[in-house]
């Protein structure tokens, strides 16, 4: 048996797709489970759209028309709050 502990509030109003994508990396082979854990963006996405994706960004560079979302691992550059480049 395997017990899941969600945080509060994680009950039967949350989506299933949610739960589910906690309990896929469990139970999915390696392989299937890190095609379900791959976060992916793409040209032309909003911010928020972005941030749903990715989460709220460790820091974040403003400069007008040009905003720079700071992850751990990568830059997100929004120009006029589009996705035009990722690094």
């Amino acid at each position: 048996a395997v017990k899941f502990m969600y945080p509060k509030g994680y009950g039967p109003e949350k989506k299933a797709a949610d739960i589910k994508g906690a309990v896929d990396p469990v139970l999915l082979p390696e392989a299937e489970a890190s095609a379900v854990n791959t976060k992916t963006i793409a040209l032309g996405q909003s911010r928020s759209e972005v941030e749903d994706i990715l989460g709220k960004p460790e820091r974040i560079v403003d400069l007008g028309p040009k905003v720079t979302y700071v992850y751990k691992d990568m830059k997100v550059i929004f120009v006029d709050g589009k996705v035009s480049d990722v690094q």
